[in-house]
């Protein structure tokens, strides 16, 4: 038989302690501290009302379904409320009843309902800018009747499941999550080493290192801790840590490899949660759509669900962040000249042409009266020694070719950031394992594949060819037949193929405070 919760009375209810017995006195205060825990009193009692009054927990599995996911968007640290709920939770728990359990974890779901219904357009701001003020109103009236219609036909277990990130969808999430959870439980020593080691060094606590690599799930059953040499066992463990934290995969254990190994259970359990919330505000398409995840420094074209084309590419440095955004890619352009972004002519070139004057001509880029004038102007008529940065009257330009800045392709993406892809004949920095070099524009490595394939399933690789083979030195726009979604993100964590891994937190997005 289905339980019925006794009508909730008003919140606002004053109760008066004076003559009333023992047990009742016990009572009204239980009722006050209960009202103290619910945050949306009118929004609470409306829905039981709906559903006339019945407990909606009592099922342990929907239970431990919510506080799940409760526990993870508090370890992300959105906001401390999530913490405080929780709290509240476990101390009804032990103190209250089953009705009183039922309003506080009704009105925990409310609570989260809310950061959910919020998060599309607040998610930049909760999950990387500075934290501020996160304000969680009540739900709004559709998704109150659908948790209403949810309750009433008793699918709550579905309707928990279906809020679940993207990352916790993943049937490998469970299984990081827990093994991180028990490892935070433990204080690891920190590893210490003097200078580099490599493949036959000696090596002092060999053991506290394998017990480290072991954490994030490098198999290091052979790996002997008595022995006191670098052996290949443990090259080969530390290899694959190195894949899996995006580190030069080189076996020599170095300043940044040392980091990730001192890197605690707990610190990585932040990451998981905090990467698992993010993933509900990228896209969910796989159709016909580019991904860059600059922390990854990596590029995909999905096209029917399938991942076409990866590449390495290059992101803006810490000082030139590479937004995040989405953007339209409308066409690519073939031996694209580079106006040069004011920023950069001002930061970067002038200071450059100031201590050498030969440099605009090494790097064949012209001086343009203005930014709505095409006259070339005569660099030599200009006194560098005088020019003050700022106050410079005219624009530059690079002129096509193999060393433009933008190399031979532009993936053009208008957009207010001026942000788009493009080829680079800086093929070496490709090389490096943190690839944060770039003024912000993304550069792709092996753009002329990507090229290809876009005007190839569009169905429009001849039109693709005829106009790459005509325009060897010209600079020529190549509009494709629909555009193509790009979106920029930034996720620190992810799981592929059962694996966890992490890159560097190249913006310092992951801890702010």
């Amino acid at each position: 038989m289905t339980a019925l919760l006794v009508p909730f009375c008003s919140f606002s209810t004053a109760v008066s302690l004076d003559d009333t017995s023992q047990v009742e006195q016990e009572g009204a205060v239980k009722q006050l501290s209960i009202e103290k825990m619910i945050h949306y009193p009118s929004v609470v009692e409306q829905l039981y009302q709906s559903t006339n009054y019945r407990l909606n927990w009592q099922n342990e599995s929907d239970v431990e379904q919510f506080i799940f996911q409760l526990n993870v968007v508090a370890l992300a640290d959105v906001t401390k409320e999530f913490d405080n709920q929780l709290h509240r939770i476990n101390q009804i728990k032990w103190q209250g009843d089953n009705l009183d359990f039922d309003l506080v974890m009704t009105d925990s779901l409310l609570m989260y309902l809310s950061y959910l219904e919020q998060l599309p357009h607040e998610g930049v701001n909760w999950l990387f800018a500075n934290k501020t003020q996160v304000d969680l109103p009540p739900p709004s009236i559709d998704t109150l009747s659908v948790l209403s219609n949810e309750l009433t036909v008793g699918k709550l277990d579905q309707f928990l499941s279906s809020l679940r990130s993207p990352l916790q969808m993943d049937r490998d999430f469970n299984s990081a999550f827990s093994a991180l959870s028990e490892h935070a439980q433990y204080q690891y020593p920190l590893y210490e080493q003097q200078g580099l080691l490599r493949l036959g060094d000696p090596i002092t606590n060999k053991a506290s290192l394998a017990e480290r690599l072991a954490i994030v799930g490098v198999d290091v059953s052979y790996v002997d801790p008595n022995s006191a040499r670098y052996d290949e066992n443990l090259e080969l463990a530390i290899k694959e840590f190195q894949r899996i934290h995006g580190l030069k995969q080189d076996g020599v254990i170095g300043p940044n490899t040392i980091r990730w190994i001192n890197f605690s259970p707990k610190q990585r359990l932040h990451l998981l949660a905090l990467n698992a919330e993010r993933s509900r505000i990228w896209a969910k398409e796989r159709d016909n759509v580019v991904f860059v995840n600059v922390p990854g420094y990596q590029v995909t074209y999905w096209h029917d669900g399938q991942p076409l084309f990866e590449s390495k590419v290059v992101v803006g440095k810490s000082s030139r962040k590479t937004p995040i955004m989405t953007v339209n890619m409308d066409s690519v352009i073939l031996n694209p000249t580079w106006n040069v972004p004011w920023k950069i002519m001002v930061k970067d070139i002038i200071p450059k042409v100031k201590s050498n004057p030969m440099y605009l001509i090494h790097n064949n880029i012209q001086i343009i009266r203005s930014w709505t004038s095409r006259e070339i102007i005569d660099p030599t008529t200009i006194n560098w020694a005088t020019v003050n940065p700022r106050t410079f009257p005219y624009r530059m330009r690079q002129a096509s070719g193999s060393q433009n800045a933008l190399g031979l392709y532009k993936f053009n993406m208008p957009n207010p950031q001026a942000i788009y892809l493009h080829d680079t004949p800086s093929k070496n920095l490709f090389e490096q394992d943190r690839r944060a070099f770039s003024s912000g524009c993304v550069r792709v490595e092996n753009a002329d594949q990507l090229a290809e394939l876009l005007f190839k399933t569009q169905g429009l690789e001849e039109r693709f060819a005829k106009k790459r083979e005509s325009a060897r030195r010209s600079n020529t726009s190549v509009p494709l037949g629909e555009r193509i979604a790009v979106h920029i993100i930034y996720q620190t964590a992810w799981l592929e193929e059962g694996t966890l891994y992490y890159r560097d937190d190249i913006y310092s997005y992951d801890n702010q405070g």
